[in-house]
């Protein structure tokens, strides 16, 4: 097994970057959700003018903390690209090792109370027991309330008992003296709960039907829960193919259409996830 160490003691510019990006990225989030509760507030109180300033400011932040991430996801390819400033294999090496490896661990630990779904590359899919703890709320001396997953504080327990570096080197620029400290920057956040995912294309081997009429967004209200209920009991596909076909016809009000090749040859319906789960992402 082939082993590296990528050592940023002296010069951390590229850890450092990509933290700064990510605490940025957590300010807008949480402006995000302090403008989206001032929305709901102005709209109970009906001040559409008050409504309208949240409105714009949730939509900005959200915007912004999308930007963030999009360059935060670009990093990592960055330092796999021939010719950029900050290439680095070993580097590339060890992210796609770490994350694999964190991957995997959770895994394990939610094969031990409930079902993985999907494994991704910063996540997992997950279905847990009606009866498993999920959500509490501890409320503070000062009565500010603190919300938090029990599920995803699991995870990052473990995360934090595996990935904890006990001897991070922080370099004081007036003094030029390293300060020794524990960190452990990574951490799992809970995206979900995920009623279902199912894609608008009802294919069968060798053939895809796929429907492109108006009324998408209707199609998309209208299906999901008819064909969860199919994905939930267990139905064999192609009775999950013929309802889909079925339900997209009638909310488009014409007749199924005849099946025809696509270019790769093959199309299935996706149906990734179940009802209810939850995507845990680092």
């Amino acid at each position: 097994m082939r082993s590296d160490t990528v050592c940023m003691r002296e010069n951390p510019f590229y850890v450092n970057t990509v933290r700064d990006f990510r605490d940025r990225r957590y300010d807008y989030k949480r402006l995000t959700k302090t403008w989206k509760k001032a929305k709901a507030a102005a709209e109970a109180a009906g001040d559409p003018v008050a409504r309208k300033e949240a409105a714009d400011l949730e939509t900005v932040y959200d915007s912004l903390q999308l930007a963030h991430k999009c360059i935060l996801n670009s990093f990592y390819g960055y330092v796999m690209r021939k010719g950029a400033r900050w290439r680095s294999m070993p580097m590339a090496g060890i992210v796609t090792y770490t994350g694999a490896e964190l991957i995997k661990d959770a895994r394990k630990l939610v094969e031990q109370i409930g079902r993985p779904l999907e494994l991704d590359t910063d996540g997992i899919w997950c279905m847990l027991p009606a009866s498993f703890p999920e959500n509490f709320t501890l409320k503070k001396v000062s009565g500010e309330k603190l919300k938090f997953s029990y599920p995803c504080a699991m995870l990052n327990a473990d995360v934090a008992e595996k990935y904890t570096n006990p001897q991070y080197q922080t370099r004081d620029a007036r003094t030029g003296a390293y300060a020794t400290s524990s960190e452990c920057s990574i951490l799992f956040e809970v995206d979900g709960p995920y009623r279902c995912m199912v894609g608008a294309a009802a294919g069968v081997a060798g053939c895809c039907r796929r429907r492109r009429d108006r009324g998408g967004a209707q199609t998309m209200r209208t299906m999901p829960p008819v064909v969860t209920l199919l994905v939930v009991k267990g139905a064999a596909p192609d009775a999950t193919h013929t309802t889909t076909t079925v339900v997209l016809s009638r909310c488009c009000r014409r007749r199924p259409r005849k099946a025809s090749c696509s270019r790769s040859g093959t199309r299935s319906t996706s149906t990734t996830g179940a009802w209810p789960s939850s995507k845990g992402s680092s």
